[in-house]
């Protein structure tokens, strides 16, 4: 966004900081501390698993040694010996806000987490907390959607099929549609060579050589270029009476009653009171 741009420099638009920040960042603690271990980490916009995600796809580590010397490449330099990195370009703190929806209080231990992860890199974290109502309106306003923000916290979408629209250049909110929220690139990730690769994807018919080599080319230009920190797949949880039976979850499926039909009652199962 042109306006946000005069505010502050456009720090994640070198590839090289954002490696870093996913390289600072310990992924597997957030997992293990707030979903106890329940979860897995994703490196995409599917997860490792998927029969589409590339054996060549780049896995970035937990490695706070190799975060720093990224940061020192794009550089990023404590230049007055603070600990904290400088802005080469401004020559003040690297300091970056992370927008969080007010209310989402496991969303706010992450972002803590995050915080807490980064120091470790010389970057300092705000944690700024932002009405629902207002963290996800339409408009230049808006502070996800006007792509006003250094960072933000925010759930995002997992589809069967490669979802990889999500990052198209064509897809990003702006002055042409609104700031629409129906345009899901939020990150303003913009590269050739991705834009061409997906749609290609998405022109071709599922099942063919062509559908899968290209989601997968899509894949791992993503995977090296990050637009975004991937963190883990939500839980899907519920919870049945002991007589209940049938009752299948499925993660692809939106409805836990996605098979009602097959879901039935054994009165033998019931127990006394």
């Amino acid at each position: 966004v042109k306006e946000y741009e005069t505010e502050r420099p456009d720090w994640f638009e070198n590839p090289l900081v954002r490696q870093a920040f996913l390289m600072c960042t310990d992924r597997q603690a957030i997992l293990d501390d707030f979903l106890y271990g329940q979860s897995q980490l994703i490196n995409a916009y599917v997860p490792n698993n998927h029969p589409l995600f590339p054996k060549d796809a780049v896995i970035w580590p937990y490695d706070v040694d190799s975060a720093n010397t990224l940061l020192d490449e794009a550089g990023f330099l404590d230049f007055d010996e603070d600990g904290l990195r400088n802005d080469p370009r401004l020559g003040g703190q690297f300091q970056v806000e992370l927008l969080v929806a007010l209310g989402n209080s496991t969303g706010l231990q992450i972002a803590n987490a995050f915080k807490e992860d980064l120091a470790f890199c010389g970057v300092e974290v705000l944690i700024k907390s932002v009405d629902v109502d207002i963290y996800y309106t339409n408009g230049p306003d808006s502070p996800l959607f006007g792509r006003r923000f250094d960072l933000a916290e925010f759930p995002w979408l997992i589809s069967i099929e490669p979802n990889c629209s999500l990052y198209l250049s064509s897809e990003t909110p702006g002055p042409e549609n609104n700031w629409n929220r129906t345009y899901n690139n939020q990150t303003g990730f913009s590269s050739s060579s991705f834009d061409e690769a997906c749609q290609a994807a998405l022109d071709a018919l599922p099942g063919t050589d062509e559908y899968e080599g290209f989601h997968r080319e899509a894949l791992r230009i993503w995977t090296e270029q990050l637009p975004i920190i991937p963190l883990f797949l939500r839980l899907k949880l519920a919870a049945t009476s002991p007589e209940v039976s049938g009752f299948v979850l499925d993660p692809t499926q939106n409805s836990s009653l996605w098979n009602i039909a097959k879901i039935d009652i054994n009165e033998g199962n019931r127990g006394g009171r």
